[in-house]
């Protein structure tokens, strides 16, 4: 049921040769108790006929489109948020499921004036394997300040976001891939307001096998374009963090070259991690350099 032949919700999900995959996450939006909303696919031409794939759903909410994004997905996020006719947006991933309360129990969280975008925790999968769920809070919703999302990086998972249909894009810029959901979340709240997380999950978040640390390298490109909005001592201690996130990911993957040349970054004035760690990073296996990094913390912790 529509108002006035208009939904309410535009969900927009972009996909790219995920056949299988997106079948799962189209059922898990068609299956939502909320019912008034519009579904808009945006492809990045596929090889394989997404069209079709698309009909064999047979439902007239959703509204299929193509387009090349040139390896930027959030071109791709912004045909769809131009083609939206609801009065909210949301998004959700190809590879990513909703339960189906999902709009039911965010759309109400809008009542509150200074909420522009809502989210909730997660249940993280991967195939038949659930992971731990996200620790629980106290309260049911939990409101994130402008620098709660910026300094603190505390953003909700983008396949979980809801927002008022405003016009807001994401950036196009190159240097952004990867974390273009992030500064999204910040423009939204910059002039005001906050980002709301409903402490439940609402959403399935299919998590890879093997973390990639130059996934991460662009939060080093966002903290650079909000630098004028931190301190001294706030930013070299986030860049200190992405260093250390980036070095230990490399290590992870047995790049101990690059995770020398990310650690090696790290500010000592601000950081926790030492130069000894780097001496030993270069003699001992990478196995145990986590062991005594991770030990060297847990002291830390205790001492203070």
């Amino acid at each position: 049921m529509t108002i006035n032949n208009m939904p309410l919700v535009s969900v927009i999900v972009t996909t790219y040769n995920r056949k299988k995959l997106l079948k799962e996450t189209i059922d898990s939006i068609l299956h939502q108790t909320h019912k008034n909303f519009e579904l808009i696919v945006v492809d990045n031409y596929s090889d394989y006929d997404v069209k079709s794939h698309i009909k064999s759903f047979n439902d007239d909410r959703i509204r299929f489109f193509q387009n090349a994004n040139n390896g930027i997905i959030a071109v791709n996020r912004n045909v769809g948020i131009k083609k939206a006719k609801g009065e909210y947006i949301a998004f959700c991933d190809d590879d990513d499921c909703w339960f189906p309360n999902k709009l039911d129990k965010q759309i109400r969280v809008f009542n509150k004036n200074d909420v522009k975008g809502v989210g909730s925790s997660m249940l993280r999968f991967n195939g038949d394997k659930i992971y731990k769920r996200e620790e629980p809070s106290k309260e049911d919703v939990d409101y994130y300040s402008f620098d709660n999302v910026l300094k603190k990086n505390i953003n909700v998972p983008l396949s979980s976001l809801i927002i008022r249909n405003n016009g807001s894009l994401f950036s196009q810029n190159r240097d952004l891939v990867c974390v273009e959901d992030w500064d999204f979340q910040i423009s939204l709240i910059k002039m005001g307001g906050c980002i709301a997380r409903v402490n439940r999950p609402l959403i399935k978040y299919r998590v890879g096998n093997v973390p990639n640390p130059q996934k991460k390298l662009n939060n080093i490109n966002l903290l650079k374009t909000y630098k004028n909005l931190f301190t001294e001592k706030e930013y070299s201690k986030s860049l200190n963090k992405y260093y250390k996130m980036i070095g230990f990911g490399y290590l992870f993957v047995g790049n101990r070259k690059e995770a020398i040349n990310y650690l090696s970054l790290i500010n000592s004035r601000f950081g926790d991690s030492k130069p000894f760690f780097l001496t030993l990073l270069k003699v001992i296996p990478n196995f145990l350099f986590v062991i005594i990094h991770y030990l060297y913390l847990k002291i830390n912790l205790f001492i203070k």
